[in-house]
């Protein structure tokens, strides 16, 4: 038997269904996104997305008060790397298995994850390897991370 929607839940769907757009109309995240694309380069592909080498790299910013990224949103064949614990926060997203700078994040990695389908990937400071993570896994870290890549 179907169960009727409580004023909360409906409440909650219609929270969550306005804030992408409510943040999407934030003209702080349109200087957050410049600020970026004037340090680092890249185009804007989305409202609080800059993108290098033809979608390759994808640097999602997370919204101010707002958490879209909570339950991990590392697509499939993709790994990413997060400036908060548990897949949380503002993303730097990759297929491709180059040495990639971490640098457009603009703040410390924190968690990274990998949605690949074989491999693992790696979180280096420098030269030196200082997080692996296995297909489908995540991993939080405090190290100091300045690149990623393929294993």
């Amino acid at each position: 038997m179907k169960r009727p929607a409580t004023l909360a839940t409906v409440l909650t769907v219609l929270a969550l269904t306005l804030a992408p757009s409510a943040a999407a109309d934030d003209p702080s995240m349109q200087e957050r996104v410049e600020s970026v694309i004037d340090e680092h380069g890249g185009v804007q592909s989305g409202w609080n997305e800059v993108t290098w080498d033809d979608g390759d790299v994808v640097l999602t910013i997370e919204p101010e008060g707002f958490a879209p990224f909570a339950v991990g949103n590392c697509a499939s064949g993709r790994y990413c790397v997060y400036d908060g614990q548990n897949r949380t926060g503002s993303k730097l997203s990759f297929t491709s298995c180059a040495n990639h700078s971490v640098s457009p994040l603009g703040s410390p990695v924190r968690s990274m994850a990998n949605a690949r389908s074989s491999g693992s990937v790696v979180a280096k400071n420098g030269s030196t390897i200082v997080l692996t993570v296995a297909v489908g896994a995540t991993k939080n870290t405090t190290a100091t991370i300045t690149h990623a890549n393929c294993a």
